[in-house]
């Protein structure tokens, strides 16, 4: 009985050691800069003007976004064993309140899709932003250096 139990907690405890090791290795490949290339947010498509002063920056477990003179940090977090992949975004909103924003994401080589809900509330379950909703949708590009 004490043995299975050891196989067990052996297993669990390796599968969590694998899932960290598949968020660091999906963590490494976001690390540079990113540009947005589109971006629908509760249902209203941004200009193509609006997102060229907008840069994406993440470096270690840490995103830096860049809109005009403005500089927003945040932390992130990656589940990329889920369906679809999860992000969560940790930061501080205007009043100062830290708030966490609950997201999906998805990575094609050089091409960055993010859909996350911005007030906080449930996790979006397809890449969509539609009118009425708290949804931002972005596709990014790679900046190559």
């Amino acid at each position: 009985m004490k043995l299975r139990m050891l196989i067990v907690v052996g297993v669990v405890l390796a599968f969590g050691a694998v899932r960290a090791d598949d968020a660091n290795k999906e963590k490494e490949k976001l690390q540079g800069a990113w540009q947005p290339v589109s971006a629908i947010e509760k249902g209203k498509e941004q200009s193509k003007e609006e997102l060229k002063n907008r840069k994406i920056t993440f470096k270690g477990d840490q995103i830096t976004v860049k809109h005009g003179d403005k500089v927003h940090d945040v932390t992130f977090k990656l589940d990329p064993g889920k369906k679809p992949k999860e992000i969560d975004v940790t930061g501080k909103d205007d009043e100062g309140k830290e708030r966490m924003m609950k997201g999906i994401y998805e990575l094609k080589g050089d091409t960055l899709k993010v859909c996350m809900d911005m007030e906080g509330g449930d996790r979006p379950s397809k890449f969509e932003s539609p009118e009425g909703s708290n949804l931002i949708f972005v596709t990014l590009e790679r900046i190559k250096e």
